[in-house]
């Protein structure tokens, strides 16, 4: 769970100053909410293909991308890419609730089954653990977040780490550490021995996998400019990543 600091403390209700988008503030992320079990709500539709991440051989994952920013869904895209070097699975693109394993979804406008917000103005993202009862194949996403393109990938590749059922890892040179991320990030033994007890590594290998940046085709720092904003949100002179 991605949270921008400095906005709202956990647990406590936005008031309306605090709403979207979400001022450029220190990003880091609370460990603590790994077992804050979540479900959205009647309204949104559980993907009928997650029992693929209870597979321990091959996966096939359907993904659907509902978010407005398509900064995010590019970025889930290119995370997926890289997962699909380190473990036996292939992903698609896919349109319709009955063949999706993985939804990046907005979040900032829905609720969970209890009626709660599912993602408050600062937070930037939450992921479901397939551990969990409720567990429906949802990555909720703020698409208002002032993020860089660098910033979101390592976002996806760590929120995806926790749907293939990676926990927070306390080593700064983990992907799966919980704030801090540069770029410079690796999945480390102990990430390789717990995916290696759970699914299938195409390479027997524990030694660490440096995360792989796909090159930009544009400049990192693009701003994405949204009407319901109201304005460019830009992270131009943002100078540090987000898990």
């Amino acid at each position: 769970m991605l949270l921008a600091n400095g906005l709202v403390k956990l647990g406590a209700e936005p008031s309306p100053s605090q709403q979207t988008p979400v001022p450029e503030a220190a990003l880091a992320e609370t460990p603590v909410q790994e077992t804050n079990n979540w479900s959205v709500g009647p309204d949104v539709s559980a993907c009928e293909e997650r029992a693929q991440f209870y597979r321990s051989g091959h996966m096939e994952l359907g993904a659907k991308f509902i978010t407005r920013n398509p900064v995010i869904a590019d970025a889930f895209r290119k995370a997926l890419d890289f997962w699909k070097t380190q473990l036996d699975l292939n992903w698609h693109e896919v349109n319709d609730y009955r063949f999706c394993a993985i939804e990046v979804m907005d979040g900032n406008h829905s609720f969970d089954q209890q009626g709660h917000r599912l993602l408050p103005p600062a937070v930037v993202a939450r992921s479901q653990f397939p551990e969990w009862g409720t567990f429906e194949g949802h990555i909720a996403v703020n698409p208002f977040a002032p993020l860089t393109n660098l910033e979101w990938y390592l976002t996806a590749v760590h929120e995806i780490g926790h749907m293939l059922g990676l926990k927070h890892n306390p080593d700064a040179k983990s992907v799966m550490y919980y704030l801090d991320l540069e770029g410079t990030e690796s999945l480390t033994k102990e990430d390789l021995v717990a995916l290696n007890s759970m699914h299938k590594l195409r390479v027997q290998t524990f030694d660490p996998v440096k995360i792989r940046v796909p090159p930009e085709k544009t400049d990192a720092r693009t701003t994405w400019r949204t009407k319901e904003a109201g304005r460019s949100i830009s992270a131009a002179n943002k100078n540090h990543s987000v898990p």
